[in-house]
């Protein structure tokens, strides 16, 4: 029998394995790319943090224009697989952030978009289907600086979905000593990122 945490441990690490999976081995470095020009004062960098190791690459947002906010999420999945409306891949960039001691490590995922409608489309089709187990949870969003314009929780708390402004990000801490670690790292670093979103013109 299933409990709820194996099931949200793994459909998030589905999620995140289908996210890491178009990333572009091998060609220009993310850093170079022309697209990553709006992703320059939301990313980490290493002067920003002290033992840890930062990987960063291209990745892309995937989402579909025509789902609305009342599919349910069996129905969204006709629009994930494109048998319905139009599927857009955005560029995104992708960090996997890791302690040097390597006894914490993180999965971001930033999305900029042209405006805030398309950016409210691309974080409603992740939560109506693979973030399925991912809810609004006003106890972990209590512990944020600010709350984003849209805000999702595992239940647990160790991952985060949310947009601010026309940007979206997602983190998932992967371990800690335990689940209250993790579920404070994932907050602390949520924080540092909103921070830089309200700082960006």
């Amino acid at each position: 029998m299933f409990t709820k945490k194996i099931i949200t441990s793994i459909l998030l690490s589905v999620f995140l394995i289908i996210g890491f999976s178009v990333t572009s081995y091998g060609k220009t470095p993310v850093e170079k790319m022309p697209e990553f020009q709006k992703y320059q004062n939301l990313v980490f960098k290493s002067s920003d943090l002290n033992n840890y190791i930062i990987e960063t690459r291209e990745n892309s947002w995937r989402y579909n224009t025509d789902l609305n906010d009342n599919e349910t999420p069996l129905g969204a999945w006709e629009y994930a697989k494109g048998t319905k409306g139009k599927i857009i891949n955005n560029f995104a960039v992708n960090q996997e952030i890791q302690s040097t001691n390597k006894l914490i490590k993180l999965h971001i995922k930033y999305a900029v978009f042209s405006n805030t409608n398309e950016a409210h489309k691309a974080i409603i089709f992740h939560v109506k289907t693979i973030s399925v187990v991912m809810r609004t949870e006003p106890q972990f969003e209590s512990e944020l600086i600010q709350v984003p314009d849209e805000t999702y929780f595992a239940t647990d708390g160790t991952a985060i979905i949310f947009r601010s402004k026309n940007i979206c990000v997602l983190i998932s801490c992967y371990y800690g000593k335990n689940e209250k670690e993790e579920r404070e790292i994932t907050i602390k670093f949520a924080n540092q990122i909103i921070e830089k979103i309200e700082k960006i013109e």
